[in-house]
């Protein structure tokens, strides 16, 4: 935890110090001269670099995590245990599983999600493109199996807390499945 409290202390300090006055440079028709551009961005270019970004810090913790001893699935429950008190453990079923959908609809902007059967306590979701940052093998040095256990994890500290149970399963054409089941 100390390293942890250092490492954000580190950034912080760091993000604090380039942005002295000195060191920003106003774009203008001089700069614009000497080839500094700010290139605009689309919305698909946005998003796969908020992606890139999300997911690399979500990865760089579990490395982090297994650095320390501490298994995939370890620190999945342990960041659901973070997690927790962001969710209402009265949550009716239907909103949960509809806010866990929503969640999991930004794991990649072109992922595709598919209701495949929705009932009043179960619900069956399938999902594409999860593994599209393990698709030349690891992502900084954790493997898709490595991060699918952490995500288990997650998900069911999650789903437990609110009376749910969560099960999860890899089909051929590497849809991602998900499984919601109401326990009351």
């Amino acid at each position: 935890m100390k390293i942890l409290i250092y490492s954000l202390a580190c950034i912080f300090s760091f993000s604090i110090w380039a942005q002295r006055d000195e060191d920003v440079i106003e774009l203008n028709e001089t700069n614009l001269e000497t080839g500094l551009i700010v290139d605009e961005l689309s919305n698909n270019e946005i998003q796969d670099v908020l992606y890139i970004h999300a997911m690399s810090y979500y990865v760089n913790g579990i490395n982090f995590a297994k650095s320390h001893g501490i298994s995939p699935e370890e620190y999945g429950t342990f960041l659901g245990n973070q997690f927790l008190p962001f969710w209402d453990k009265d949550i009716d079923f239907v909103s949960f599983t509809s806010k866990m959908i929503h969640i999991l609809k930004g794991i990649h902007y072109n992922s595709d999600i598919k209701i495949v059967s929705n009932g009043d306590k179960k619900v069956f979701i399938m999902i594409s493109n999860v593994d599209a940052l393990f698709k030349n093998g690891l992502f900084y040095d954790i493997s898709y199996e490595e991060f699918l256990q952490c995500s288990n994890s997650l998900f069911q500290k999650i789903s437990d807390h609110v009376g749910v149970s969560c099960s999860q399963n890899i089909t051929t054409g590497n849809y991602y499945q998900l499984i919601f089941t109401q326990k009351k």
